[in-house]
């Protein structure tokens, strides 16, 4: 918290906090970009079918092989995976909310669904909009949304 003046009766300054905007300092977040996984073949078919049974691949994805963990250990829709379902959790929302998708979203594709339908039912007071796109998962982010591959959506 950074401290600041204000004029309290308009004449006897007083020292409050007030939240500081960014970054908290001492924190690491992770790579802009993620380095790019070795295949050690320029056929990444080829590679799986080398790599032999499902369970070698833990080892290639060593050490950050948490999220396969997960994956191996919940493969159906259980309890872990539903207690991190943020559509269930979207209650008392009281600022306005944006949802974006992909429409080509390999992921996730109802989830936006899930989130925008989540704050209309448990918030309907709450401004809420969604905005679906010709995009891959986090698409939005990263492309100028006009194409997917060597499809195009826009005319040029």
């Amino acid at each position: 918290m950074t401290p600041i003046t204000t004029a309290r009766s308009c004449s006897t300054p007083t020292s409050v906090s007030t939240p500081r905007f960014g970054p908290p300092s001492g924190l690491e977040f992770p790579p802009k970009v993620w380095p790019e996984f070795e295949f050690g073949t320029n056929d990444a078919y080829d590679y799986y079918l080398q790599i032999g049974p499902i369970s070698n691949l833990k080892k290639a994805l060593e050490p950050q092989a948490s999220y396969w963990d997960d994956q191996v250990a919940h493969p159906n829709y259980d309890e872990y995976w539903k207690s991190r379902a943020i559509a269930s959790h979207l209650r008392n929302v009281k600022c306005a909310v944006l949802t974006v998708g992909g429409l080509f979203d390999a992921e996730d594709l109802a989830g936006p669904y899930r989130v925008f339908n989540s704050v209309a039912q448990l918030d309907p007071a709450t401004p809420n909009m969604l905005v679906e796109g010709p995009w891959v998962h986090g698409g939005w982010a990263y492309t100028v949304g006009d194409r997917l591959g060597s499809v195009m959506f826009a005319g040029e």
